[in-house]
């Protein structure tokens, strides 16, 4: 006896109903609704709490450097880049935050 071909479409088309079919009939309400990002707001480590994450993109000797200077002076890059942006700051005429 020869075996039915099937093509990948209808047999992932198969296997997606099927398994619609088990998890609406699993599918319980919510007790609470969470706003979008609150659980990730809860998650965060007190010292990130109320605060924005800033990036950018530079060369590896900027990270080099970085992590130089920082091992150097003994603190931290964060530090340094706090630093760093509030002398920006002030040279822009704004004032230094933190």
């Amino acid at each position: 006896m020869a075996k039915k071909k099937l093509s990948l479409a209808s047999a992932l088309s198969g296997a997606a109903k099927s398994t619609n079919l088990i998890e609406t009939q699993n599918v319980s309400q919510p007790q609470s609704v969470v706003k979008p990002g609150e659980a990730e707001r809860t998650s965060l480590p007190p010292s990130r709490q109320g605060k924005k994450g800033v990036t950018g993109y530079f060369f590896p000797e900027v990270q080099r450097q970085l992590k130089a200077i920082a091992f150097e002076e003994d603190t931290t890059i964060q530090k340094l880049l706090n630093e760093a942006l509030n002398d920006l700051f002030v040279k822009k005429g704004k004032s230094p935050i933190i």
